[in-house]
């Protein structure tokens, strides 16, 4: 038997007194989860999910208003752009959505930059003064660009990721290599870091009229990347940790292992991790740049 929840409101069968939690399902809901073949229960009407079948039933031949907007604003682009591949990229093993926050806002043109505010009489860059500060300005912007070759050169030498420095606004806003195909997943979870780092500081020149520099951007962007690093690489350990201690099996993928080699190596199948040399050096490279300048 089923019971479907029409307008958010319950109705089906059962008594006052009790009601069975096997079979209720929302309007245009099937009976039974695709994924598992598993009949709907009342405990899985959450918040979460009901909000996300009424919003998937409004959305679902809508396309974001940033895919027509960055190819045909005064500050667009002028490039093919597979955003099908962006969208499902957001998300990885070393950038949660925390992390990847401001990134994704610029991705949906949501950035707060000064030529969206039609109150201000000034929309001149606040790191330049020279330029419209737009959303694409943020990448091309001369006092930026340091901060954006640094990024990519380490992507490049560390994170085998092809030489994009003949790209920045693909590079950074997209995360892609070329119209197809998507940077390395350690590349993109490292510019996500590096964009939300550096729209903080850059926010702060309004906010705090704290001057903007670049190589400490840089490096806080590396301390957050080598966070992220670490609570990967501990995840895998505590995994492996209880699998020996415990009665059950499953243990983590030899692939999964040497998902990030230029990052972390593991030994004892997952007991014990080490950055690697490439990595640390280059953590410590950006500190004592900040300390020279």
């Amino acid at each position: 038997m089923s019971y479907r929840v029409d307008s958010y409101s319950l109705s089906g069968g059962g008594s006052i007194d009790w009601v069975p939690n096997v079979g209720w399902r929302m309007k245009h809901q099937s009976t039974k989860v695709k994924a598992t073949g598993m009949s709907r229960k009342l405990s899985d009407l959450t918040i979460h999910g009901i909000t996300k079948h009424a919003t998937s039933r409004l959305t679902r031949k809508v396309k974001p208003n940033c895919i027509h907007n960055w190819k045909h604003t005064t500050h667009c682009v002028r490039f093919a752009i597979n955003f099908r591949a962006v969208f499902q990229s957001f998300g990885t093993d070393l950038s949660d959505p925390t992390e990847e926050r401001q990134w994704r806002k610029l991705v949906h043109r949501a950035i707060n930059v000064r030529n969206r505010n039609p109150k201000l009489d000034d929309w001149k860059c606040r790191l330049c003064g020279c330029e419209e500060e737009s959303m694409l300005h943020l990448i091309q912007c001369l006092q930026a660009k340091p901060l954006w070759y640094a990024v990519l050169l380490l992507c490049r030498d560390v994170l085998e990721a092809p030489d994009m420095r003949g790209s920045i606004e693909r590079a950074i806003i997209f995360n892609q290599a070329n119209p197809k195909d998507m940077l390395p997943t350690a590349a993109c979870a490292f510019i996500r870091h590096a964009f939300n780092t550096f729209y903080r500081d850059f926010a702060m020149v309004d906010t705090h009229h704290k001057p903007f520099d670049w190589q400490r951007t840089f490096n806080g962007a590396m301390l957050s990347y080598q966070r992220a690093v670490f609570a990967w690489a501990e995840s895998i350990k505590i995994f492996t940790t209880h699998r020996r201690y415990t009665k059950q099996t499953r243990q983590v993928p030899e692939d999964t292992l040497h998902r990030f080699p230029k990052l972390v190596t593991f030994t004892g199948n997952g007991l014990a991790y080490h950055l690697t040399s490439e990595f640390k050096k280059a953590v410590h490279d950006a500190a004592e740049a900040v300390k020279r300048s």
